[in-house]
């Protein structure tokens, strides 16, 4: 699973600028006042001093903030934002309210290849996070509602273990642009919509089989370094 890391480093390979994912929240509007900054999951802000305090935040990735503690494992709303190096304050109805948040994708990288499954709808709850191939999801076999992909490759779930069953195959439907960053994401906040709903046993890099899902129209590009969705409450 993916581990927290409190540490990152600025990469330059192949000519690609890859920068961190992070996030600094602020107490107030237009991102002043105090501030807690972030590069890692943290599942209670409180143990930062930071529980439902944050009205603003500076961005550079894929986050996730919820309402409550442990990503909303006992319900409330969820808020996805994909944004490079972007200041922007939370709506009024979402101020003094993140309470847990997490990083979908790689820690050191904007735009690498990864998926996530969440345990709960809306990409709450324990996360089961990969970069590669898995035949077999262990103790997270059977236990996925929803499902995140970062990075411009395709990613194939199967009903079976080993690549075996019905295959369903996502594409990243979105991207944001801004110098030479760019972050590509597929975000599918309900598994039961597909017939999946806790029924992933594998995922394999790339797409195979007939069944694919992709929005009925091209990749939403947004000319901005920001975008955003909220989720209703479980």
């Amino acid at each position: 699973m993916k581990s927290l890391q409190f540490f990152s480093f600025c990469l330059f390979l192949l000519g690609c600028h890859c920068s961190p994912q992070e996030v600094t929240l602020y107490s107030s509007t237009g991102c002043t006042g105090s501030s807690v900054y972030i590069n890692g999951d943290v599942p209670d802000l409180a143990a930062v001093g930071f529980n439902d305090i944050a009205n603003s935040a500076l961005k550079n990735g894929i986050w996730i903030f919820y309402e409550n503690g442990n990503y909303n494992a006992v319900g409330g709303q969820t808020l996805l934002f994909w944004s490079i190096n972007y200041c922007s304050d939370f709506d009024p109805e979402e101020r003094n309210m993140v309470s847990s948040l997490r990083y979908a994708g790689k820690q050191d990288s904007l735009n690498g290849e990864t998926f996530s499954l969440y345990e709960g709808y809306f990409f709450t709850g324990q996360e089961y996070w990969s970069d590669t191939d898995n035949a077999d999801l262990g103790d997270f076999n059977d236990r996925a509602t929803s499902l995140m992909i970062t990075g411009q490759s395709p990613w194939t779930i199967y009903s079976d273990n080993g690549f075996g069953g019905m295959p369903l195959c996502f594409y990243p439907d979105t991207y944001i642009e801004a110098g030479f960053e760019r972050i590509d994401l597929g975000y599918f906040a309900d598994l039961a919509m597909y017939g999946f709903d806790k029924a992933v046993s594998s995922v394999a890099k790339g797409c195979f089989g007939k069944n694919i899902v992709r929005l009925s129209h091209p990749a939403n590009k947004s000319t901005s370094s920001h975008a955003g969705m909220v989720m209703n409450k479980q």
